[in-house]
């Protein structure tokens, strides 16, 4: 709603106390009351909003105005756009027309240096006589030839040392696969190095075990032949007791007077020699078991 300079709303205005025809304002611009539903809109679209100053802006006003700030602000966005754009065209023109520059010098360097050996040629002509000219245009001309066949031969030697390239690029090629394939055979003939190894030296552990059994059975064998040494000698003994043993029990002796005595000499060779028997058997089985195990 608007309010008077005082700040006071229509409304609350007082009227005025003299009514004169020409100094009475329109009736349109007094502050009356209006119905609501011509007044709704109205005051929706007219509403305002005081400043520290004390002056009346208009809501629309200041949409219109923030409407004009985002645009001014897109148009400056737009505005540096463009200036990088055309920071970027200025350095790239920059460039182009130092390389132009530098272009067009070097051409008018090779041009005056084009009107000096002309200058040079014509003055060349005009002192020597015309065979020498031609002369000079032979030489020229063999010396092009010449520069021609070393050309074409240094080509030659670069295909010849292009050719050697790729040859030997093969080779490498070939040299390395050898390579890996000697190198899987290298580890197969470790790992089998190592497994014979191993084999090795559980074969030197048996065979230190049947060193030791080895032993052990000529041991037993020494013991076993002692112990048939045993029967031999009492063999032999029995033999020369027997004629004696047969003396002493003629005729004239007594049979009943060696019955309480202590056995025969020959009974306790027999005994002795059976002892000696099985104490032999059992060292031969014995023998024959550990000759079995492995």
């Amino acid at each position: 709603m608007c309010r008077d300079p005082a700040g006071r709303l229509p409304s609350q205005s007082r009227p005025p106390t003299e009514s004169h025809p020409s100094q009475q304002p329109p009736r349109q611009h007094r502050g009356t009351q209006t119905q609501p539903r011509v007044a709704l809109p109205t005051m929706k679209n007219d509403a305002s909003q005081q400043t520290n100053y004390g002056v009346a802006v208009l809501d629309k006003d200041i949409i219109q105005l923030s409407e004009y700030l985002k645009e001014a602000l897109q148009r400056e966005l737009v505005v540096k756009q463009k200036m990088v754009v055309l920071q970027d065209l200025l350095s790239a023109l920059l460039q182009a027309s130092d390389s132009s520059w530098k272009g067009q010098f070097n051409e008018e360097k090779l041009k005056d240096k084009l009107r000096s050996l002309e200058n040079q040629l014509f003055t060349c002509t005009q002192r020597q006589a015309p065979w020498g000219v031609k002369k000079a245009l032979l030489q020229m001309e063999a010396e092009r030839s010449s520069l021609e066949q070393k050309a074409k031969e240094s080509l030659q030697r670069a295909l010849q040392e292009r050719l050697q390239l790729q040859s030997t690029q093969r080779s490498l090629a070939l040299a390395e696969q050898k390579c890996e394939e000697w190198k899987c055979q290298c580890e197969a003939l470790k790992e089998d190095c190592s497994s014979l190894g191993a084999r090795c030296q559980e074969l030197e552990s048996r065979l230190h075990m049947l060193q030791s059994k080895l032993q052990g059975a000529h041991s037993r064998d020494l013991q076993l032949r002692q112990a048939l040494r045993l029967p031999e000698g009492a063999h032999l003994e029995l033999q020369a007791e027997t004629p004696r043993l047969r003396g002493d029990g003629g005729p004239g002796g007594d049979p009943r007077a060696g019955r309480g005595a202590s056995p025969s000499p020959q009974s306790q060779l027999l005994r002795a020699g059976s002892q000696a028997g099985s104490s032999a058997g059992v060292l031969m089985r014995g023998q024959e078991e550990s000759s079995l195990a492995p």
